[in-house]
């Protein structure tokens, strides 16, 4: 396995950031808001491990960075245990935000030496985030607790394209006792998890489609360990080779190799690759920027790695344009949003149409053709002079996998003039807008299908079509004024216990209108102007309802978390949502006396189902919008207290938006939204009596962290 020519950049750009300062940002738990300058807090001093940075791309490193700070802002960095950097800082506190100014004294990069980086801080017990600004942008670096006797275990995780595996849960399990632990990899493939004791190990990862693997991890107390895992396809037969240049025979590397079974390789600065595919005869396309692509047809048999050797022919200079029209099949209708691609890199969408043009590279090209529902069509080689336009038409079938028929047409007023942006749908849920003529395409499944046209100002019209696999059917709509306005509501569906998009939810507003989430959770559809009730019903959920204003000919973003259907008695679910900013608020809950000891249920404690606490925290969401969860298993007298911390620091929580559900197993108890003002960093939501399940409401933003009360206040109950 090799590692991608950034991810040593990245650890370069990591070492310049964490020896010059890049430490966190953040705001610390114990101070207020006047502007003072004072010694390093105490929360914030002693040893911590730096164990990855968001440069737009993010993964594991080899090296062991270790950062320590002294109550008086002197600070080294050692590297593998070797003393790389020191210097002095100073820490102030201002408008409510942590500002550490580090100074480098002493370096083994003489250039570092007397440089100056101003971070912002925010930290607890066992995080903590370093942020940076500068004129190239916003550097963000993390760091856990070091010195603690905790160890952990974090790194990265992509496939053979490099491209990072997203929503992925990595089970650790410790050897001695089988407990398991889960991570999720965060936008950059990037996963942790802190506070693991000493001893051994495994790291499994198993993905669909992808070869299972499976680490040791030793962890000792006071040390971390990373893992830079790339996925390989599920695949028996392997073909290994060159990639030379035609005229001169020198290495070409990054040429990109593809095999007909969809498997993808690059080539090394040798010119050497490595491809894992299906055995068989196995065509592999190989295409490099300067360079004509070049195919090679290659024996594969499981087991037995196959060799071959592969010459490009460099590029012409200049450029040319390509145009035409790519219709479906021998109908003549234009087969929409087609991508269209030359052998370069360079690409177009044809429109509604089916009409495209682009500009290509000179010389010898080929012209790709391609649609999800349609099959892949490369033109012959074509050889273009420079400035040359070129006309080429297409016929694009559609895949035998779909059994779907392609459904056009116009939307119009009384006046026969075309109406943009006017909504197409079906009873299904399956959408589409209309172009600046009022033309529209949208694919639908075989069947009958009642297709509705609708606009703002306008009455709706819906026609009856029945659909045919493969062929095109023409609907035009003619649409009369109406008084009534409309704008349109969207959004997305989220499950509350693992953050996935829930397919088929159903969405409807109190006025009439409504539709269906997508595979990928997210719904649209036009309704009446005002203050509207949006409902969301999903089998196995509770029925979700929000109260939205619509204006005319605006959209206004609706995301629903929808709770699963509790079934133990005496369970309860706190569900934390909020929008993109800040971009981590966490879910804290303080249980009384059970089983004799008090807990604290938050992401540095998650907590347990089937033992004390009785409560877990389902879900940890640290980039934006939520969900995280809280669920209680089972109440014991006394009171439980349930509040948000703004982890982020900055914007401050007044006034974010940031709401929490609290269910029941008889469904929606109470909803509280975060007030509008208020100062200080924790939000107190709510208390729960634990012998009678009343919620007491407090909604009110503090300074100061909540503890355990043991009397429930006069606040509105539910």
């Amino acid at each position: 396995m090799f590692r991608k020519f950034w991810l040593f950049w990245l650890c370069i750009g990591l070492l310049a950031v964490s020896m010059t300062g890049g430490l966190f940002v953040g705001c610390d738990d114990s101070e207020d808001d006047d502007e003072e300058n004072e010694i390093i807090p105490s929360g914030f001093t002693g040893t911590w491990y730096n164990v990855a940075d968001y440069f737009g791309y993010t993964s594991g490193y080899d090296q062991m960075i270790v950062y320590t700070i002294s109550a008086n802002g002197d600070w080294t960095v050692t590297i593998n245990g070797v003393a790389y950097s020191s210097g002095t800082s100073t820490w102030e506190v201002s408008g409510g935000h942590n500002y550490l100014t580090v100074t480098v004294v002493e370096s083994m990069d003489e250039e570092d030496i007397g440089d100056q980086t101003e971070l912002v801080v925010v930290y607890d017990s066992y995080r903590a985030t370093l942020t940076e600004t500068d004129e190239d942008g916003t550097y963000v670096t993390y760091m856990v607790r070091g010195g603690n006797g905790k160890g952990t275990v974090c790194g990265a995780l992509y496939t053979e394209e490099y491209a990072p595996v997203i929503n992925q849960n990595v089970t650790i399990i410790q050897t001695d006792t089988e407990y398991e632990f889960t991570a999720t990899t965060d936008a950059y493939g990037f996963f942790y998890k802190g506070g693991l004791d000493a001893g051994n190990y495994t790291v499994d990862v198993d993905v669909d489609g992808y070869q299972a693997v499976s680490e040791s991890a030793v962890l000792s107390a006071n040390s971390y360990q990373m893992f830079d895992i790339q996925l390989q396809p599920d695949v028996t037969g392997e073909v290994y080779g060159f990639i030379y240049d035609a005229v001169s025979g020198g290495a070409i590397e990054g040429a990109m190799i593809v095999s007909d079974d969809n498997h993808t390789a690059y080539s090394q600065s040798t010119g050497y690759f490595t491809l894992y595919v299906n055995p068989g005869t196995r065509i592999l396309t190989v295409s490099a920027t300067g360079y004509v692509s070049n195919t090679a047809t290659v024996q594969v048999v499981a087991g037995t790695p196959a060799a071959t050797t592969i010459y490009l022919t460099q590029q012409a200079s200049g450029t040319a344009t390509v145009w035409g029209n790519v219709t479906l099949g021998v109908t003549g209708v234009g087969f929409p949003n087609v991508l269209v691609w030359d052998e370069f890199g360079h690409s177009t969408m044809a429109n509604e149409h089916g009409y495209y043009s682009f500009t290509v590279s000179a010389g010898v090209n080929q012209i790709s053709f391609t649609h999800t529902m349609g099959d892949t069509v490369v033109s012959d080689p074509i050889t273009l002079a420079e400035s040359q336009e070129y006309h080429l038409d297409v016929e694009l079938t559609m895949n035998g996998d779909y059994s779907y028929g392609l459904v056009y047409g116009t939307v119009t007023n009384t006046y026969y003039v075309g109406i943009e942006d006017a909504m197409v749908s079906n009873q299904d849920g399956i959408y589409t807008y209309t172009d600046g003529d009022g033309y529209y395409t949208m694919f639908l499944p075989a069947g009958i299908h009642s297709v509705t046209a609708s606009a703002n100002g306008y009455n709706d019209d819906s026609e009856s079509v029945s659909v045919g696999t493969h062929g095109a059917y023409s609907l035009y709509f003619n649409l009369d004024e109406s008084v009534q306005t409309r704008g349109t509501v969207y959004g997305f569906v989220t499950d509350s216990q693992t953050g996935n998009a829930i397919e088929g939810a159903y969405i409807y507003s109190d006025t009439g209108e409504s539709g269906y989430s997508n595979a990928q959770g997210y719904y649209a559809f036009l309704t009446a102007t005002g203050t509207h009730d949006i409902t969301v019903t999903a089998t196995g959920y509770y029925n979700n309802t929000q109260e939205t204003y619509i204006v005319q000919d605006s959209e206004v973003q609706v995301n629903f978390i929808m709770s699963p259907v509790l079934t133990g008695e005496g369970s309860l679910r706190f569900i934390l949502g909020w929008g993109s900013s800040p971009y981590d608020l966490d879910s804290h809950l303080l249980t009384p006396e059970i089983e004799g000891s008090d807990y604290h249920v938050y992401y540095g404690f998650t907590g347990y189902a089937d033992e004390a606490p009785y409560a877990m925290l389902d879900i940890d969401d640290m980039n934006g919008y939520g969900p995280e969860t809280i669920t209680v298993y089972q109440q014991f007298t006394g009171t439980y207290t349930y509040y948000v911390h703004n982890y982020s620091g900055t914007p401050d929580l007044a006034g974010c938006g940031a709401r929490v559900q609290v269910y029941d197993e008889s469904g929606l108890v109470t909803t509280v939204t975060v007030p509008s003002s208020g100062d200080g960093e924790y939000w107190r939501v709510c208390e729960v009596n634990g012998s009678t399940g009343a919620v007491t409401v407090i909604n009110e933003i503090v300074d100061a962290e909540p503890t355990i009360s043991r009397d429930i206040q006069n606040h509105a109950k539910f």
